[in-house]
C-alpha cells in the first residue's frame, strides 16, 4: 500500500471513529424523580431536555405514582409504582413527550393539572 493510500485510510478511520463516538456521547441516561415538596407531589425536574437516543428513568422517591403518556407521539402506561420502583423509556425521535401521574393529576381539554411533566428531545 502506498503512503498516500495509508493516509487516506487513516483519515477515513479517524472520521468514522469521530462519528461513532459523537453519536454514543450524545445518548445518555437522565433521571426524573417523583417527590413530595411544598405540600404536593411533583416530578423533578418537571421539564427535561435530552438529546435524541436518550434513556429517561423515572424513580419513585415516596408515595404511589404511575407514568402515563398523554401526548399522541408515544405510549407509556405503568401500573402503580411505589418508593424505590423505577421505569424507563428511550426516546429515539425528536419532539415533546408529555406524561403525568394519573393518581395525582387531572387532564382538562388536553391540559394537565397537578403531577405533570414533559421530555423535550432533540
Amino acid at each position: 500500500m502506498s503512503a498516500r493510500s495509508r493516509v487516506v485510510v487513516s483519515v477515513a478511520l479517524v472520521l468514522v471513529t469521530v462519528l461513532i463516538l459523537g453519536t454514543v456521547a450524545s445518548a445518555a441516561t437522565f433521571r426524573v424523580r417523583a417527590r413530595f415538596a411544598n405540600g404536593d407531589y411533583r416530578w423533578r425536574p418537571k421539564t427535561l431536555e435530552v438529546p435524541t437516543g436518550s434513556r429517561v428513568v423515572w424513580r419513585i422517591i415516596d408515595g404511589r405514582h404511575n407514568v402515563t403518556s398523554y401526548s399522541d407521539n408515544w405510549s407509556k402506561s405503568t401500573g402503580t409504582l411505589r418508593a424505590g420502583d423505577r421505569t424507563s423509556h428511550t426516546f429515539d425521535d425528536g419532539g415533546t413527550y408529555r406524561y403525568s401521574c394519573t393518581i395525582h393529576s387531572t387532564l382538562n381539554a388536553g391540559t394537565c393539572i397537578g403531577m405533570c411533566g414533559r421530555v423535550l428531545v432533540g
